[in-house]
């Protein structure tokens, strides 16, 4: 049984709402319960001085858990009759865009809440209605007296809004502040589904997508004048001018040409204990192999882009760079102690260099 006290009911003779101020006191209200159709008699209807307030009370018959529900949506149904205007809710879309530096950015697109002229309201049920406005658009409206809101729209032809009244205040609020949160109110309402919706989304997503691209611009913009930096600095101590590209390759940019390491070209000792020199592959890279050694150096060193230092070794390979000189390089760009071996051996994995033994002179020091 529902403790809440209920202030409309269904007049008897014509089925229209009533509210506990518009009826006689007792059994001449002549209402019915919205909830259970169980005749219904009203308690302090027309007493100006009441200390307990006006309300409808079951006449010889208990008050069962969704009278006072049903009552309240008695009452919000006759104010969105009586209603000539009603503020439809903001529609605001957001898109979240991660940048290749993994970087989130986020854009939000807003339709601001507005004021729209009702011309005619059709119910479709006892809790549905279509509204018609005054520019010819109609609208799908929704009441809801449970707290427990539905999720999905009931249609998809139509734009469709929620309105909640499951507020235990507005079940004996008067006909005007009932009014007011149903018409006026845009806290309790809110989109099921918008037509605009596709139209706000396609923007919301060029919006993110133009941070995105702006971001990718800038970190080359830097990554080019740091490369710039260290060319200058390497000519002025006489090394070798390198010029790497500002930006790592696309995949689909890459010259198809590194070959298979062939079992001669595997030293029978370790690289490290062995004088060897390291040269550029000049065959077909095969990605799955790159991709292998990326996924194996990030679970031994995630603190490392590993995808980047590929893309730094392939890039350096195509403009013909000494690999000496590129692996130094690297190991600059991203930090590693100069003596670390795990740039060069993780390019040589990837098939994007190889190994011969030393045959010259240089094998004896």
């Amino acid at each position: 049984m529902s403790e809440a006290r209920i202030v409309w009911a269904n007049d008897t003779a014509t089925n229209a709402a009533r509210h506990i101020t518009e009826v006689s006191t007792g059994l001449a209200c002549h209402c019915v319960c919205p909830g259970c159709g169980a005749k219904l008699e009203a308690v302090n209807a027309q007493n100006p001085n009441w200390k307990r307030r006006p309300h409808f009370r079951h006449y010889e018959a208990p008050e069962l858990v969704d009278c006072a529900q049903q009552a309240v949506l008695t009452g919000a149904r006759e104010a969105l009759k009586q209603a000539n205007e009603i503020e439809l809710p903001a529609l605001r879309v957001k898109r979240i865009m991660a940048a290749q530096d993994r970087m989130e950015f986020v854009a939000e697109v807003n339709e601001p809440a507005h004021r729209v002229q009702i011309e005619g309201v059709e119910f479709v049920d006892a809790t549905d209605a279509v509204l018609t406005l005054s520019d010819g658009q109609q609208v799908y409206v929704r009441l809801v007296a449970t707290a427990k809101r539905p999720g999905d729209p009931k249609q998809l032809k139509i734009s469709e809004v929620l309105i909640d009244i499951s507020d235990p205040v507005l079940r004996t609020a008067n006909p005007e502040v009932l009014r007011q949160h149903i018409t006026l109110g845009s806290r309790a309402k809110h989109w099921c589904h918008h037509l605009r919706e596709p139209d706000l989304v396609a923007e919301a997503e060029a919006k993110v997508l133009q941070q995105v691209n702006k971001h990718s611009e800038d970190c080359a913009a830097r990554f080019a004048a740091e490369e710039q930096t260290r060319h200058r600095s390497a000519e002025a101590q006489g090394n070798q001018r390198i010029q790497f590209q500002s930006a790592p390759l696309a995949p689909n940019e890459m010259l198809k040409t590194v070959p298979q390491i062939s079992s001669q070209e595997k030293p029978s000792k370790s690289l490290h204990s062995v004088a060897v020199d390291y040269v550029w592959s000049q065959g077909v890279l095969k990605p799955s192999r790159r991709e292998n050694v990326i996924r194996q150096n990030m679970t031994i060193w995630p603190q490392w882009d590993w995808r980047a230092i590929m893309a730094f070794g392939e890039s350096a390979r195509l403009q013909g760079i000494s690999v000496d000189i590129a692996v130094k390089a690297a190991l600059e760009r991203f930090r590693f102690s100069e003596n670390n071996n795990v740039v060069r051996d993780a390019w040589r994995y990837a098939g994007i260099i190889f190994v011969v033994p030393r045959t010259d002179d240089r094998s004896d020091h």
